[in-house]
């Protein structure tokens, strides 16, 4: 891409000039200082179709207006490789960038790209791409974790975390159950529920006969229906877009 020549000339201060801030000097150097460039109107044609004249810059406009914000400057050039006019994008290749569309489609028109693949020459295709790495993902900045448990320190380009979990045992903290259950119903010789009479009020192991077999209480009694519950925090859709080795717009 070629380098426009502009050259910023400092000013001449007198000697022994000593402004009285930084502020000052700061003033002093800007208002002094002149612009030179050898660029003159003569060199860029300001127009809408393609200029004929491959030795000078194009400045392309559609209907005569400035037409988009992309690029940076709609200056064009003849690149004799690739024989068109070109403005390269401003962004570099694998560079990413967080954006909101309303759907995939939108991705591969964004800031000037077409539908289609990239060709070797980077003239046509999509500018922009969604990094898969990305889907259904929130970025996070490598380091540790606050208030992680067990600690966890995020690498770089790792991933880490899960949209549900399932909670262990160990994972469950101390609670009770209430029991429930008739206060005539007497339940063989090792356990009887007492509500009245002699003895306290409560379950009693042992209560009558002889207590030959220990209470127990079932393991994963509920295993069957156990639901995962969602971990995620509020998000909302935004893609995580890359930049794709089309390099050039066509004028």
């Amino acid at each position: 891409m070629p380098v426009l020549p502009v050259q910023i000339i400092a000013p001449t201060f007198a000697d022994g000039y000593c402004p009285p801030t930084a502020q000052q000097f700061a003033n002093d150097l800007l208002s002094g200082a002149q612009l030179s460039s050898s660029l003159t109107l003569d060199k860029v044609l300001v127009q809408d179709s393609a200029p004929s004249d491959h030795t000078k810059l194009w400045f392309k406009t559609v209907g005569g207006t400035y037409p988009f914000p992309y690029p940076n400057i709609p200056l064009y050039y003849w690149h004799t490789g690739l024989a068109m006019w070109v403005a390269r994008h401003p962004a570099d290749e694998f560079t990413h960038r967080w954006e909101e569309f309303a759907n995939a489609a939108d991705i591969d028109t964004y800031e000037g790209g077409e539908v289609g693949a990239i060709n070797p020459n980077g003239t046509t295709g999509p500018f922009w791409a969604i990094d898969p790495a990305y889907n259904g993902r929130s970025p996070m900045s490598p380091g540790a974790i606050s208030g992680s448990s067990p600690a966890k320190t995020l690498g770089y380009r790792e991933d880490y975390g899960s949209g549900s979990h399932t909670q262990g045992a160990e994972e469950v903290g101390p609670h009770v159950h209430p029991l429930n259950a008739d206060p005539s119903i007497e339940s063989g010789d090792n356990i009887k529920v007492v509500s009245s009479g002699s003895g306290g009020t409560g379950l009693l192991i042992g209560g009558s006969g002889a207590a030959s077999t220990d209470l127990s209480v079932l393991t994963n009694k509920y295993s069957a229906t156990q639901q995962a519950m969602p971990v995620v925090h509020p998000v909302r859709g935004m893609s995580c877009v890359v930049r794709t080795a089309r390099i050039w717009y066509r004028g």
